[in-house]
């Protein structure tokens, strides 16, 4: 059985929205995206098993909380970034 190749054309207006979407596919595959899916996964959501969504969007903004204002990180010289933010 032969494998058929297919091109698919992109239609004028979808193009520029597949344009953008490639260049944020590939933004978000770098380094600094990839140690922040590791820190989430590890810190949440491996962390909790959930039973509704309302339980997961509350336990999200929790993490992002810490994760944005309580929590160390080594880009900035291991403070928090209020920290950070004062010794600026």
């Amino acid at each position: 059985m032969a494998h058929e190749t297919r091109t698919r054309q992109i239609s004028a207006p979808t193009a520029p929205f597949q344009a953008l979407t490639c260049y944020l596919f590939r933004f978000l595959r770098g380094p600094h995206v990839e140690r922040f899916n590791g820190s989430f996964r590890r810190e949440l959501l491996n962390g909790y098993l959930f039973t509704t969504l309302r339980q997961v969007r509350e336990h999200c903004q929790l993490w992002q909380y810490d994760y944005n204002h309580l929590r160390p990180h080594q880009a900035l010289n291991f403070m928090t970034p209020i920290e950070f933010r004062q010794a600026a």
